[in-house]
């Protein structure tokens, strides 16, 4: 059982004013100190010191947040409910702002940077088979340009691109041959 005011057990009240009608004690003195923040948290968190003589505080009572402290608890980005790495929410912003259409829904922005992030994954996947194959630690924009070439749909799709710094592929033409 807690008392309404301060939340602390009812006994330590009742004891508290019994007391306090004893003998004439002054009312406790509570400090706040302000320690080091955390490593990653980014602001200070409070210590409670209590003065001699004072009861201790509750284990019961408990910090009351404030709306920002809830919302920041509380806030998903819409990449984290889809699951995706790829930012939603960028991508949305230059879906309105590249004139693709009027009106522009989350979900076309989803389903954007999920096609997005699937053929980021192909492209490396590809790309880091070949530089382990040639015993590299590093992705070079001709091991890019080999792999996209090298695989039929994705060579499809990048059709007409030049990519920089990457040379061309090795390709002799059979009337040259004979």
């Amino acid at each position: 059982m807690f008392n309404e005011n301060h939340g602390e057990p009812v006994d330590r009240v009742a004891s508290r004013e019994e007391s306090s009608a004893s003998e004439a004690t002054p009312p406790e003195t509570v400090r706040r100190r302000r320690t080091k923040p955390a490593r990653g948290k980014g602001r200070a968190e409070e210590s409670i010191v209590m003065a001699r003589g004072s009861p201790e505080p509750s284990s019961k009572t408990s910090k009351k947040k404030t709306n920002t402290e809830s919302e920041r608890a509380t806030r998903v980005t819409h990449a984290n409910r889809a699951g995706l790495l790829f930012p939603v929410g960028r991508i949305r912003r230059h879906l309105k702002s590249g004139n693709v259409a009027q009106r522009v829904g989350v979900g076309s922005a989803i389903f954007t940077a999920a096609v997005l992030e699937y053929m980021m994954a192909e492209v490396t996947e590809l790309a880091g088979n070949l530089a382990t194959a040639e015993r590299k630690h590093r992705i070079t924009p001709r091991q890019i340009m080999t792999a996209i070439r090298s695989d039929h749909e994705l060579n499809n799709m990048f059709h007409g691109v030049t990519f920089r710094e990457s040379g061309v592929i090795p390709h002799i033409e059979q009337a040259v041959l004979s």
